[in-house]
C-alpha cells in the first residue's frame, strides 16, 4: 500500500468526478425551484424521453464514472 499525499488528491480524475457529481446533487437540492423552472423550459419531447426516475440513472452514471476513472493510469505529480 501506497502512502499518499493529501493535497495532491485534486489531481485525481476520480476525486473530480466526484466533487462534480456532490455539486450537481448539490446544486439541485439548494435550488429546486431553479431546478424546477429548468426543467419545465424544456421542450415537451424531451422531457417526455426522459424517465421519472432520473436521479437514479445519474447517480448510477457517476458512480460508473469515478470506477472508469479509478482505472485510467495518471501521470505522475508534477515535482515528483
Amino acid at each position: 500500500m501506497k502512502i499518499i499525499d493529501w493535497r495532491q488528491v485534486w489531481r485525481w480524475w476520480s476525486v473530480r468526478v466526484s466533487a462534480l457529481g456532490a455539486l450537481l446533487f448539490a446544486l439541485l437540492t439548494a435550488f429546486p425551484d431553479q431546478a424546477l423552472a429548468l426543467w419545465m423550459n424544456l421542450p415537451a419531447e424531451i422531457r417526455g424521453r426522459i424517465p421519472d426516475n432520473v436521479e437514479h440513472a445519474i447517480t448510477a452514471a457517476l458512480f460508473a464514472a469515478v470506477m472508469i476513472v479509478r482505472l485510467i493510469p495518471q501521470g505522475e505529480a508534477d515535482g515528483e
